[in-house]
């Protein structure tokens, strides 16, 4: 499976967590990149966790499954536009 996390904050980190246990849990390979637009230091936790990290949309890949749109919610709509030809799924 691949995903794309969009906004790493607490909410996405969040859904990291959760969605890479469950995945781990029932021995699905997946690998997860991030669209991140804050230089914030993650915790070695969360970097362990990534494949690779982007600061623009443009530069993303065309092939995830999923994309987990995360950042502030008014930044949700250009995120979904961002992301609608990228990921089969939009998990908002």
């Amino acid at each position: 499976m691949k995903i794309c996390m969009v906004g790493l904050g607490s909410i996405g980190v969040r859904h990291l967590r959760n969605l890479t246990s469950i995945l781990n849990a029932r021995g699905i390979p997946f690998s997860v990149d991030a669209l991140r637009s804050t230089q914030k230091q993650l915790s070695n936790e969360i970097i362990s966790l990534l494949n690779h990290e982007y600061t623009r949309a443009c530069d993303l890949p065309d092939d995830y499954d999923v994309a987990f749109i995360c950042n502030p919610t008014a930044l949700h709509y250009d995120a979904i536009l961002g992301m609608a030809k990228k990921a089969k799924h939009l998990f908002i």
